[in-house]
């Protein structure tokens, strides 16, 4: 699946075979962090909290179009390219 979103030089994707819970993944450089979509939250990986924070302001602007690209991809559809 593309990337829906690119977050300070990390590309963001969804997964339609991924486990339920709302989230998405972060990869840039060989690195991958999964966040959820609710929260902010880090699921997985690591990242520096300057990094985490930005992503989570990012995430509280754009959250509801996270969501509907989250839910397009597990309906099998592309998700839309969310602009910052």
């Amino acid at each position: 699946m593309p990337p829906f979103a690119e977050i300070m030089g990390w590309r963001a994707y969804i997964y339609g075979k991924d486990h339920p819970l709302p989230h998405f993944h972060l990869r840039k450089a060989g690195q991958s962090v999964s966040i959820d979509i609710m929260t902010g939250e880090l699921l997985e990986g690591q990242l520096p909290g300057k990094i985490l924070r930005e992503v989570q302001q990012w995430l509280a602007v754009h959250r509801e179009d996270v969501l509907r690209a989250w839910t397009a991809v597990r309906n099998g559809q592309m998700p839309p390219w969310i602009q910052d």
